[in-house]
């Protein structure tokens, strides 16, 4: 009797294994598909609305059409930033060993600018989201692209509105807010998402004059050996 008990239990102790088992697998199952992905790392770019929008309480007239084209610059930040304004000050500094020892673009490039990777990153990113890359920098800092106002309002998750200018006989564009990116590739700017301010002629001179050194938005800059 004693062994037919301990049999029994043997068999019932299985069947509880063997059901717990089978609800941790359902159970993890039901997790791998219910519980979403973790959502991408999404970084906000700032400085795409125009500070006038909120100063004056400017309030839209329309969105900007679809189908629309938009030229834009996408900017890669520099890398070692304390190691690049260290070397400024040796340069321009007369007792210090590098004092107007210049960096070609590539030595510059290789210790300060973006990196290849990095660079790849952002053009495949602009490419899988239907935009057109229209020219690829040298120094790996700037990535030209065109894309509708449709696929720019869905990947920088904006609203692109139209405004009248308060100073100027002309409308505007911008966006409702600032643009974020779900992208893990660090990005400075992307430059053209607004023409509040249009470029005038002695501004692209000056632009062409500060461009023969590298210059970027975040106010980094380094003498260039011609």
């Amino acid at each position: 009797m004693g062994a037919k008990v301990g049999l029994l239990c043997k068999y019932f102790k299985g069947k509880i294994m063997k059901t717990k088992m089978l609800l941790f697998a359902l159970v993890a199952s039901a997790g791998t598909i219910l519980i979403p992905p973790s959502s991408k790392a999404q970084q906000t770019l700032h400085g795409q609305v125009p500070g006038a929008i909120a100063r004056l309480h400017l309030q839209p007239i329309g969105r900007l059409p679809e189908t629309n084209r938009l030229n834009l610059a996408i900017e890669l930040p520099l890398r070692n930033k304390e190691a690049l304004n260290s070397l400024l000050q040796q340069i321009y500094d007369p007792r210090s060993t590098n004092y107007h020892h210049y960096l070609t673009p590539k030595q510059f490039t290789e210790q300060f600018g973006p990196t290849e990777a990095d660079y790849e990153a952002v053009v495949a990113f602009a490419k899988t989201n239907g935009w057109t890359v229209t020219g690829r920098d040298p120094g790996l800092t700037i990535v030209d692209v065109s894309a509708t106002v449709a696929d720019v309002e869905r990947v920088c998750h904006v609203k692109m509105l139209v405004y009248r200018h308060p100073a100027e006989a002309r409308t505007f564009f911008a966006p409702d807010n600032e643009p974020s990116l779900d992208l893990k590739t660090p990005v400075l700017d992307i430059s053209g998402m607004n023409n509040y301010v249009l470029p005038h002629p002695a501004s692209l001179r000056q632009c062409s004059r500060e461009g023969s050194g590298f210059q970027g938005r975040d106010g980094a800059g380094v003498g260039i050996a011609r």
